[in-house]
Order: C-alpha cells, then sequence, then structure tokens
C-alpha cells in the first residue's frame, strides 16, 4: 500500500481541509516521515479485528435478531400530519439544554 504517493496525491486536498494553520504544519511535518508503504495486515490480525469482543455472547445477537424482525416499520405521514407536526413543534419547541442555562 503506498501510503506516501497517496498522502502527496491528496496532499493539497488534505491541507485546504485543515482548519490551522499549525495542523497544515503538523501534517507537512508528518509528509516529510511518512513510510512508502506498509505491509498488508496478516490474515490473524484481520481476523483478530473482526472478531467481537469476549463479552458479545451469542444471546445478544439472538435478542438483537429477533427484535429487529418484530419491528414494525413506523408509518409515514400525510403531508397535513406533517404540516401540523411542524405548527405544532413551532407553538411549542422542546426544551433543549441551551434554553434551559439561558433561563
Amino acid at each position: 500500500m503506498a501510503i506516501k504517493q497517496s498522502l502527496e496525491a491528496n496532499k493539497n486536498f488534505i491541507l485546504d481541509s485543515l482548519p490551522t494553520q499549525e495542523l497544515k504544519d503538523d501534517f507537512l511535518k508528518s509528509l516529510e516521515n511518512a513510510p512508502e508503504s506498509v505491509e498488508a495486515p496478516s490474515l490473524e490480525q484481520q481476523v483478530k479485528e473482526a472478531e467481537a469482543p469476549d463479552y458479545i455472547t451469542e444471546e445478544m445477537y439472538a435478542g438483537i435478531k429477533t427484535e429487529l424482525e418484530n419491528m414494525k416499520p413506523v408509518p409515514k405521514m400525510t403531508p397535513e400530519e406533517e404540516k401540523a407536526a411542524i405548527e405544532e413543534g413551532l407553538k411549542n419547541p422542546p426544551k433543549s439544554d441551551a434554553n434551559n442555562e439561558e433561563e
């Protein structure tokens, strides 16, 4: 995998995406030290990353599967219901943490 080549090819895009000059300078410094390529992970490493943690049990998977199978889709709102919900929300806006801090 040609990391340095990829970074060089996308250098301008990456620099444009970074918000501060400090981050841009750090990127340029790290670009100089970037390895030319990286060895692909071994099959053993890939399997280890793909395995679920020990605390995930088959019962958890079965429970989630059952929940998804039994889930009923939420019916779509009609345009009239949607408009009424928007108007209700404008009349009685939900209280957020930001609103509570101002009071």
